[in-house]
């Protein structure tokens, strides 16, 4: 035992001396920390940083990264990502999760401390998100293979039936970009992170069925609310039992929330094919499709991320298609007055009075005055026109699978705040992606995000600059208890509002096909449902059903939607006070809330019918 332990120190002591570029060590509180870097491209979602820590040592310590050590501020950049850690004595990974934001003039650096001792990690990070446009739109759909995966495989077929390349301009000038791009992850699926976020990068996910089997339950949760929230999972297998957790026998084809799944026996030339028709490798005009979003905000990013401008993006901003504030504007006209006042009043007039009373000397004095005062009165005008408190507008629409107790949400986010607010607070299940205009200069500054021991997202710094409207797509995946509780009595539904927000209007559709509704519910309230005659029942899926409230929802169409596009055995809840699954980045602090929330409610087999 004491030669191991000889040899041991001697290791120890050689890693302590001369730590390799992507380590830090902190000898004497006896931690070793590695980064696990990679420079795999992707163009939205979030970006996984992570680190193995080695607590060689005794006790708990706090460890905590600042990602970049230091950085430059730049156009729609990110300052840094900031998370502490409590590691025990052992092995441990952890991961840091950067938003679908570039590092400004990267630096590689990231600062680690601990105890009050700090270290400086060479070469721990990499800026993986491709450019500023961080939706993915007209860029490459990026796949992530299991180590089984045969990518070369994969890349002969793409090359066979992908008509090509096109031109783009990044931030680093102008590049080509293939359709598709294939990433191989370096871990076995055993090792694969236990949070959804840390798959929000990727449009497709392959893997074999044994590799799913042999991943961990936190694992396989987090791929599923993945795929909730628009991922596309493929497995690919033979055996006839399937995971039950996914699709109720594994059909070719299954939805859940907003994604896909798929099945395909084997990985053939055939299934190939298959797979690059799924992303839409041979038709590049139909393949540039952003990140899921509502319909309004989607259109804005066709347009205004358009890096050919065809439909004039440059004279238009996210604000005109997504209104978060609208008519507010600086009283110009009263501003003008104000200013032409103090012209009569600074000049012709002043030395008048100043000449009357033979104190013209006082002219070095009475000007700055007269100047101040003034100023301070446009301000006061100019802020007090509009008041001070932030408006936020949030639109979403919700899947929620009431059996498995999973909710998937995709909305968006604007904030206006005539000053700016120095934090913004997003929950740690959201993928939150802030809208930008490339094309136009930076207003904010000094964005950080730090996350929270609860694993809550905290922005600050002027992420919302002072009088602009600011906007955010949001992608959320998340377990909850929330419902609508139902109980059939002699073929009528009784419900109870479990939501948690009061309810302008609810429709539930029975397994039967039967309508019925009722409005103005309360948080917590009984109500026996009317039957509906007014829908016409037609052939729907959830997912379809989704997906049109989510091209409708922002342009008020949603009206004038036939509750008979409803799905059978579901609910579809609206709610305009208040958002129980789109958090209010602003809670903190009152403001002028503007909601429409949008909830397609999946039953259990029990509340299905009477």
């Amino acid at each position: 035992m004491s030669y191991f332990l000889i040899i041991g120190v001697f290791y120890y002591l050689a890693v302590s001396v001369l730590a390799a570029p992507g380590s830090a060590t902190f000898t004497k509180l006896n931690l070793h920390i590695e980064a696990q870097t990679d420079n795999q491209t992707i163009y939205h979602g979030y970006t996984a940083h992570r680190f193995t820590i080695h607590h060689s040592g005794t006790g708990k310590r706090s460890v905590s990264f600042k990602l970049p050590s230091s950085s430059y501020a730049e156009d729609h950049s990110l300052n840094s990502v900031t998370r502490s850690f409590t590691v025990l004595p052992g092995t441990r990974e952890v991961t840091i999760l950067q938003p679908p934001l570039t590092f400004g003039y990267l630096n590689d650096e990231v600062l680690i401390e601990c105890n009050g001792q700090e270290r400086y990690l060479e070469m721990g990070l990499s800026n993986k998100l491709g450019e500023h446009k961080n939706t993915g739109w007209q860029r490459a759909r990026i796949v992530l293979l299991s180590r089984k995966i045969d990518k070369p495989a994969l890349e002969s077929a793409l090359s066979r039936v992908s008509p090509g390349r096109h031109s783009s301009h990044g931030r680093h000038g102008s590049h080509a970009n293939p359709h598709v791009v294939f990433h191989t992850s370096d871990r076995v699926t055993s090792k694969w992170g236990t949070n959804w976020l840390d798959y929000s990068a990727y449009d497709m996910l392959i893997l074999y069925e044994e590799e799913w089997n042999q991943a961990n339950k936190d694992t396989r949760s987090a791929i599923q609310r993945w795929v909730r929230t628009g991922g596309h999972l493929v497995v690919i297998g033979d055996k006839e039992t399937n995971p039950p957790t996914l699709s109720n026998g594994f059909n070719r084809e299954f939805f859940i929330g907003f994604g896909l799944v798929d099945h395909f026996q084997s990985l053939s030339n055939e299934s190939r094919n298959s797979i690059l028709k799924l992303l839409k490798a041979d038709t590049p005009q139909n393949n540039q499709k952003a990140i899921p979003m509502i319909g309004d905000l989607n259109e804005a990013v066709e347009i205004i991320h358009d890096e050919h401008h065809w439909h004039g993006g440059n004279n238009r901003d996210f604000n005109s298609f997504f209104p978060v504030v609208d008519g507010v504007r600086t009283p110009v006209r009263l501003v003008i007055g104000l200013l032409t006042l103090f012209v009569l009043i600074a000049g012709p007039i002043n030395l008048y009075l100043l000449n009357r009373k033979d104190v013209r000397a006082w002219f070095l004095w009475t000007l700055p005055v007269i100047s101040l005062l003034t100023s301070a009165l446009v301000f006061v005008v100019s802020i007090f026109s509009e008041g001070v408190t932030p408006r936020v507008r949030t639109e979403s629409v919700t899947i929620l699978n009431q059996k498995e107790q999973e909710a998937a949400t995709l909305g968006g986010i604007g904030v206006y705040a005539p000053i700016a607010p120095g934090r913004l607070d997003f929950s740690g299940n959201s993928e939150v992606t802030p809208l930008i205009d490339s094309g136009k200069r930076d207003t904010g500054s000094g964005r950080s995000v730090s996350w929270t021991d609860g694993g809550e997202q905290i922005f600050t710094g002027k992420w919302a600059s002072s009088r602009v409207p600011t906007h955010f797509a949001i992608r959320k995946s998340e377990h909850t208890e929330k419902r609508i509780e139902i109980d059939w009595e002699n073929g009528t539904p009784k419900i109870i509002n479990s939501l948690g927000a009061p309810l302008s209007q609810l429709t539930l559709r029975s397994a039967r096909g039967d309508f019925f509704t009722a409005t103005d519910i309360l948080p917590g309230e009984k109500v026996t449902l009317r039957p509906n005659t007014a829908g016409i029942p037609q052939r729907s899926t959830i997912n379809e059903f989704a997906n049109t409230l989510l091209e409708s929802s922002a342009q008020k169409e949603w009206e004038y939607l036939s509750i008979g596009l409803m799905p059978e055995s579901t609910y579809w809840a609206v709610i305009d006070r208040g958002s129980p699954f789109l958090e209010n980045p602003l809670a903190h602090r009152k403001t002028k809330d503007t909601t429409l929330s949008h909830v397609i409610g999946v039953l259990t087999p029990e509340e299905m019918t009477p």
